[in-house]
C-alpha cells in the first residue's frame, strides 16, 4: 500500500485500537452491559459534556469532512453561510420543543411515542421500520466516505477498508453498549478537531493559504484562450426563492433547518443520549452546548474547502478534470496526499480524522437501530425472556445490522453526486414522512392512528417518487465549470473546452417537481402526512365515531407555550409531580408490555 509511512501505520493503528479497547473497558465495567437499559441508555446517567460531545459527532461525520469540500469544488460556498444559520436553528428548535416533549416520557424507544399516542402497535411498527431504514441509508454513506479517501490517498481498495470499519464499528458497540459509543465518541471528537486544525496550521505556516485565495478573484481565472471561468458565484447567497434551486439561503435556513431539527430532537440516536441524562436540564443543555462547537467545526471544514479550491486554482490543474480523481469527493484526501506528502504522521492523523467520524456516526446508528428492533418489534414476542438474554439479543442486532450497514456502503458507491447528497436525500425521503406522525401527534388531540398511518403512506410515496424521479433529469442547478488546466502535465484543450461549456436545462410537465432541490424532502414529506393524516383521521373519526383515547395526556401534546414564551417548564420527577397525568409513564415493564398487548389486539380488531 504505497503513500503511507510507518509514523502514518502507528497514528492509524493507534486510533483503531483505541477505539476497540473503549468497548473492552465498558464490556467489564460497571454492571458489565448485563441489562438493556445498561446497553441502551447507559443507565440513565451520562454528563452533559460527553453527551454533547457525542451529539456534535455522530451527525457530523466523514459525510461533513469530505462533502463540504465536495460542494464547495461543484456548487461553490452559497451553501456556507445558510448552512450555520440552519443548524442554529435546528438546535435551538429541537432544545426547545422537542426535548421538553420527549424527555419527560423517558423513553427506550423513540417510536413507543407513537404507540403511546396512537394506542396502535402498528404505527409504531410502522414507524421503527422507518426509523431503521433511515439509519441504515446513513451508515452507507457514513462508511464509504473515509473508504473513499482512504483509496485516493493510499491505494488501499475501499472493498476492503469498508469491512474493516464495519468490524470496528460493530465490536466496540456489542461489547460496550452505550457508554462505549458515548466515550468512543468523546475520544473521536478530539481526533476529528485535531485533523481539521491540522490541515489550516500546515497550510498557513508556509502561507500556502493565503497565496493561494488570491486566484480565486475573477481577474484571475482566464484560460489562455481568452474564456472566463465565473467564480464571483462562489461569493454569492442565491436567494430565489424557486425550490428548484439546488442551494438557496431559504432551502438551507427552513428545508436544512428543518430536516436537522427533526434529526435533533426525534431521531433515536439522539434520543438515547439526551434522554439518558440525568434531568431536562441536562438534556437541554448538551443541546445547547452544541450550536458554539458545531458551527467551529463546520467553519473549519468549508475553510479547509476555500483551501482545498484556492491551491488548484492556482496550481492551474483541475484534479477531477485531469483524471488525478474520480470523484469530487476525493479531492480533499488528494490534496492532503499531495502537500502533505513529506510530513510523516499527517496522512495517518488525516485518515484518523474521517475514520473518527465514519465511526460516531455509524456506531450511533447501529445502537439505535438494534434498539429499535428489539423494543419496537422482537420484546412482545419474546416476552418470557430475562434482561440478561435481551441484552445479549441486542448485542446481536448490533453485529446483523453492521453486516447490512457494510452492504449498504457498497451500494452507495455507485451512486452519483455528493455523498453528503446522497444521504440526505434519501435519509430525508423516508425522514420526514416519519417525523410527520410524531408532529401530527403532538399538535392535533383529535388525529388517530388510521390518519397517521395513511398520512406517512402518502407522504413516503410522494417524496420517494420525487426522489427516484429526481435521477431521470439531468440537474437543475448545473455544476462549477471546472478549474484552469492548462498547467496539467496531460492537459487536453478539447476536454477542457467541451467540460466549461454550461448545458441549459429544459424542463417539462412534472420535471419540474423531480427538480425540487433535496434540501425540501423533509418538510415536503412531513407537511403532506399532516396534510392528509388529519384529513384522514377527520373522516375516521366521523364515519367511526373513534375520538381519540388520549385526548386528556397533555404530556403527550407539544409544548408550544414553553417554546413560544421561553417559559420554565412544571417539575419532572414524575412522582412527586401531581399535574403530570400521564399514567403510562409509572408503569412497570410488566405492566407495559399487558398494555401494549392489549393495544395491539385493539388495533387488530378495528
Amino acid at each position: 500500500m504505497a503513500g503511507l509511512h510507518w509514523a502514518d501505520y502507528l497514528i492509524f493503528t493507534f486510533f483503531l485500537l483505541a477505539s476497540l479497547a473503549i468497548g473492552v473497558y465498558h464490556a467489564f465495567s460497571g454492571n458489565k452491559q448485563r441489562t438493556t437499559q445498561e446497553f441502551i441508555m447507559a443507565d440513565r446517567n451520562l454528563k452533559v459534556i460527553p453527551t454533547m460531545l457525542s451529539l456534535l459527532v455522530s451527525f457530523q461525520s466523514a459525510l461533513m469532512i469530505l462533502g463540504n469540500s465536495a460542494e464547495l469544488y461543484s456548487y461553490g460556498t452559497q451553501q456556507w453561510f445558510g448552512v450555520l444559520i440552519g443548524y442554529f436553528f435546528a438546535i435551538l428548535l429541537a432544545e426547545r420543543l422537542f426535548v421538553p416533549w420527549i424527555f419527560p416520557l423517558k423513553l427506550t424507544s423513540i417510536y413507543e411515542y407513537l404507540q403511546l399516542r396512537y394506542s396502535s402497535r402498528l404505527v409504531r411498527v410502522v414507524g421503527a421500520v422507518l426509523g431503521i431504514a433511515c439509519g441504515l441509508l446513513y451508515i452507507g454513506p457514513a462508511m464509504y466516505a473515509p473508504s473513499l479517501a482512504l483509496e485516493a490517498a493510499t491505494g488501499f481498495p475501499t472493498k476492503l477498508s469498508i469491512p474493516i470499519m464495519a468490524v470496528v464499528a460493530t465490536t466496540y458497540t456489542a461489547l460496550g453498549g452505550m457508554r462505549a459509543v458515548i466515550w468512543t465518541d468523546v475520544f473521536q471528537s478530539g481526533i476529528m478537531l485535531c485533523g481539521v486544525l491540522a490541515v489550516l496550521i500546515k497550510v498557513h505556516i508556509p502561507r500556502v493559504a493565503w497565496k493561494s485565495v488570491e486566484y480565486l478573484k475573477p481577474s484571475t481565472m482566464l484560460r489562455k484562450k481568452g474564456d472566463f471561468l465565473d467564480f464571483r458565484k462562489i461569493f454569492v447567497h442565491e436567494a430565489s426563492v424557486d425550490p428548484r434551486e439546488r442551494l438557496t439561503i431559504w432551502g438551507l435556513t427552513f428545508g436544512w433547518g428543518a430536516t436537522w431539527a427533526f434529526t435533533y430532537g426525534l431521531q433515536q440516536a439522539s434520543m438515547q443520549r439526551y434522554s439518558a441524562t440525568a434531568s431536562l436540564r441536562d438534556a437541554r443543555l448538551s443541546l445547547l452546548l452544541n450550536i458554539p462547537f458545531l458551527l467551529l467545526l463546520v467553519c473549519l471544514a468549508f475553510i479547509n474547502g476555500v483551501i482545498v479550491l484556492a491551491y488548484f486554482a492556482k496550481e492551474r490543474c483541475d484534479p477531477l478534470l485531469n483524471g488525478d480523481i474520480s470523484s469530487s469527493n476525493q479531492i480533499l484526501p488528494y490534496f492532503v496526499k499531495i502537500v502533505f506528502a513529506s510530513t510523516r504522521g499527517f496522512s495517518g492523523l488525516f485518515l484518523a480524522t474521517l475514520y473518527s467520524g465514519a465511526l460516531s456516526s455509524v456506531s450511533s446508528s447501529l445502537s439505535g437501530c438494534a434498539a429499535n428492533t428489539w423494543e419496537d418489534i422482537l420484546k412482545p414476542h419474546f416476552v418470557n425472556f430475562s434482561d440478561f438474554r435481551a441484552a445479549v439479543l441486542n448485542k446481536c442486532l448490533v453485529v446483523i445490522y453492521g453486516v447490512i450497514g457494510a452492504a449498504v456502503a457498497f451500494l452507495a458507491a455507485i451512486m452519483p453526486g455528493p455523498v453528503s447528497q446522497v444521504s440526505i436525500s434519501f435519509a430525508s425521503a423516508t425522514g420526514g414522512p416519519l417525523y410527520g406522525m410524531f408532529i401530527l401527534g403532538g399538535i392535533s388531540a383529535s388525529s388517530n392512528w388510521q390518519g397517521a398511518l395513511i398520512g406517512c403512506g402518502a407522504g413516503s410515496a410522494i417524496n420517494l417518487w420525487i426522489v427516484f424521479g429526481s435521477q431521470s433529469i439531468p440537474a437543475f442547478s448545473p455544476t462549477l465549470p471546472p478549474l484552469p488546466s492548462d498547467n496539467c502535465p496531460m492537459f487536453n484543450e478539447t476536454l477542457t473546452a467541451a467540460n466549461a461549456t454550461s448545458v441549459d436545462v429544459s424542463l417539462h410537465g412534472i420535471e419540474h417537481l423531480y427538480a425540487v432541490s433535496f434540501l425540501w424532502y423533509a418538510l415536503i414529506g412531513c407537511f403532506v402526512t399532516l396534510a392528509v393524516g388529519w384529513i384522514a383521521s377527520q373522516i375516521f373519526n366521523t364515519v367511526g365515531q373513534n375520538k381519540s383515547k388520549k385526548e386528556s395526556d397533555a404530556r403527550l401534546r407539544l409544548p408550544w407555550k414553553a417554546m413560544l414564551t421561553f417559559s420554565t417548564l412544571p417539575p419532572l420527577d414524575i412522582d412527586d409531580d401531581s399535574s403530570y397525568a400521564f399514567e403510562d409513564i409509572k408503569k412497570t415493564p410488566g405492566e407495559k408490555d399487558v398494555m401494549l398487548a392489549k393495544d395491539d389486539q385493539e388495533t387488530n380488531t378495528i
